[in-house]
């Protein structure tokens, strides 16, 4: 190689650097990554800016956004990951080199414990779930928060095999529409910027969304499947009293509501979604941080089926931590979590399905379904003696199939046999699969009555703004988590 094509290819080198952290921006924003000495990314690392009392966090892997509008450069900014040492940079040092990079601190024991014999991991692990209620709070809350959601959904095969119909008009000629209509790959995100409220009682959890800014994916108006929809929400319309529809396959039969939601409510001018959706899929997707699914938190249950390590301990936000790695005996996950020493309350857990293994995994009669992929962290920070949740993110990946002879009927209440009205039959043969991820970071959190929670007004719709492609520039001056660069790809695609 020549000196000149030496010196070209590390000119390459380093732009592609320059442009990939992202340097070249403006001054009142700081985008970089954080790693370790190894170069190894920290993803999900928590960022605090000192004097505006704001934060940030790093994204999968490892890049994060800064807003320093208002700061000045020598405004200090702390990089915090357990088990590793904390950092402060100035905001003048982070413009000048934004890749920061961190040093692992994982402490003997006895550096940070007095102890007589060596703490079973095993024992610190049960007294998790133990402790549960004494150490997270049940206080209603208000957090200000940033949710992103994004699904791709490919289906791989679509094949429905028309029998037969009593009914007008559903005919051959409908499946065949569906089959085309239907389209094999769709991929969304939405953004949410605003605020959570949450308040427990003895009988239920009431929850709340304001939201500040929302951006979202659009998708093509699938306007030629209105003639579906219609003849389906007729069905419907037309079912009497006494009279009720079940979908049957094999000897396995069912009730179901045949009214399909016209997608047109959901809409109004401006580009407006109903809130309702989206309130109860963050509050279900917030029972994650609870601990308490037995499934997706199995080493905390059900600890006989794994095997655990005690690497050593480490201080995070001011308290010990033990530092724990566990992997399967006959259970399905693997990875580390942080535990006060003090509290036993987990601190922070980073963890995924083990090599070789999966979540659910049923075939039966023609029906599939494997829960093939999970990835997910949480970090709880500690206010007053109680741990609140910062930020969490969990990626799933599932597989469907169905291969069975379906029969679509309406019957009419009778005493003894139900009279059969109406049938459709076909064959179905589906096979798809979901891919979907859920990242949530709180910037602030603070407790607050239940009148304050009674005073808040939970808008009907909230605005969407829709765009063909991610475009970052309609985040500029908000603190958001970092896309990543496959997110930054996404775009509009039903095929």
């Amino acid at each position: 190689m020549s000196l000149t094509q030496l010196k070209t290819g590390l000119f390459f080198l380093l732009f592609s650097t320059f442009l990939k952290v992202g340097i070249a921006q403006s001054l009142e924003e700081i985008n970089g990554q954080v790693a370790t000495q190894q170069n190894e990314p920290l993803p999900y690392t928590t960022i605090f800016i000192i004097s505006n009392q704001k934060g940030a966090i790093s994204n999968e892997d490892g890049y994060f956004n800064l807003n320093t509008e208002g700061l000045l450069p020598s405004d200090s900014v702390r990089f915090q990951y357990v088990g590793y040492q904390e950092q402060s940079f100035s905001i003048g040092q982070l413009k000048n080199n934004p890749i920061v990079k961190l040093t692992e601190k994982i402490n003997q024991l006895g550096e940070v414990l007095v102890f007589g014999l060596p703490p079973n991991p095993e024992t610190i692990i049960k007294q998790v779930i133990k402790n549960l209620d004494k150490n997270y709070s049940k206080q209603p809350f208000q957090k200000n928060l940033f949710i992103r959601e994004r699904n791709s959904q490919t289906i791989k095969n679509l094949e429905i095999d028309y029998k037969k119909s009593s009914i007008n008009q559903v005919d051959e000629n409908l499946f065949k529409e569906i089959e085309k209509k239907t389209p094999k790959y769709m991929t969304w995100y939405t953004d949410f910027l605003g605020d959570a409220y949450q308040l427990k009682t003895e009988d239920e959890t009431k929850f709340k969304l304001t939201a500040e800014r929302v951006v979202g994916l659009k998708q093509d108006e699938l306007t030629e499947t209105e003639n579906i929809e219609k003849i389906f929400g007729d069905l419907a319309r037309n079912t009497k009293e006494g009279e009720y529809w079940k979908i049957k396959t094999g000897i396995v039969s069912t009730k179901i509501d045949l009214d399909i939601e016209d997608t047109t409510k959901n809409k109004v001018a401006g580009n407006m979604q109903k809130m309702e959706y989206f309130v109860k899929n963050i509050n279900g997707q917030l029972g994650f941080a609870t601990l308490k699914n037995e499934d997706q938190w199995e080493f905390l249950h059900n600890p006989r089926k794994y095997n655990f390590t005690l690497v050593g301990g480490s201080r995070f936000n001011g308290e010990n931590v033990y530092i724990i790695d566990f992997e399967p005996k006959s259970g399905d996950f693997t990875g580390r979590v942080y535990i006060s020493t003090d509290s036993y309350a987990l601190v922070r857990a980073d963890y995924h399905y083990a090599p070789g293994k999966t979540g659910t995994d049923v075939h039966l009669l023609g029906i599939g379904y494997t829960k093939s992929g999970f990835d997910a962290s949480i970090n709880f920070e500690k206010v007053e003696n109680k741990y609140y949740l910062k930020y969490f993110s969990k990626k799933e990946t599932t597989a469907y199939s169905v291969e069975r002879k379906i029969s679509l009927i309406k019957k009419r209440e009778r005493f003894l046999f139900d009279k059969e009205l109406e049938e459709v039959k076909l064959a179905l043969n589906l096979a798809m699969s979901d891919e979907s991820s859920i990242e949530i970071f709180i910037f602030n959190h603070q407790n607050i009555t239940q009148e304050k929670f009674s005073s808040i007004k939970q808008e009907e719709y909230m605005k969407v703004i829709y765009v063909d492609q991610f475009d970052d520039q309609l985040w500029k001056g908000y603190s958001i988590i970092q896309p990543t660069e496959q997110m930054k790809s996404y775009k509009k695609v039903t095929e």
